[in-house]
């Protein structure tokens, strides 16, 4: 957005968005939050984000699914308010209301404002991740991604792996004849 009172953005299915890879996206970020929320303290700032992210890109696919469209929108609240419009047999609890609003804060722990510090704390993990489950039910299995067990991952219509650091020997379980260490096998 550029400008106050300017609308966000508009990310469309005929622009290349899918659900599937909203969806992978969010449960990476989820994932990749409560590995930092167990690393410590330290890393709560970024595990909040990731997870305010997740969730953010839950709402999206199911924006996604039901309007072939969403904003490039960052307030829970206003997506949950969108989702309301489009599936009115949504019913969010008090508890479930009360996790949006802390988990939408979360997303100003992109840039720490410590005349308005967002307070973060282990005991948050449990709120964020049942909110997260619950919207990820909603997800169609179908929809659901997969995680590749041949050293690779496809995500995004890329191919992610570890590449070896210089000097060290090929990894023989991605290396083919003539290729490259960090080609999978038959590409």
């Amino acid at each position: 957005m550029s400008g106050r009172n300017a609308r966000p953005r508009v990310f469309r299915r005929s622009d290349g968005y899918t659900e599937a890879s909203l969806a992978e996206a969010a449960r990476d970020h989820m994932q990749a939050s409560l590995i930092l929320f167990e690393k410590g303290p330290f890393y709560y700032d970024a595990a909040g984000y990731l997870a305010h992210l997740a969730i953010e890109l839950l709402f999206k696919v199911m924006l996604l699914l039901e309007r072939d469209e969403f904003p490039g929108e960052h307030d829970l609240q206003v997506l949950l308010g969108l989702l309301r419009q489009e599936i009115p047999e949504l019913e969010v609890t008090e508890a479930g209301e009360r996790a949006v609003s802390l988990v939408n804060r979360f997303k100003e722990l992109r840039y720490p404002k410590p005349e308005d510090p967002v307070e973060i704390g282990s005991d948050d993990v449990d709120l964020f991740s049942r909110l997260y489950s619950t919207f990820w039910d909603f997800i169609p299995d179908e929809l659901r991604p997969t995680v590749d067990t041949n050293g690779w991952v496809t995500k995004g219509g890329r191919v992610l792996m570890r590449r070896p650091k210089r000097g060290d020997a090929p990894n023989n379980a991605v290396q083919r004849a003539g290729g490259s260490p960090c080609s999978p096998p038959g590409r």
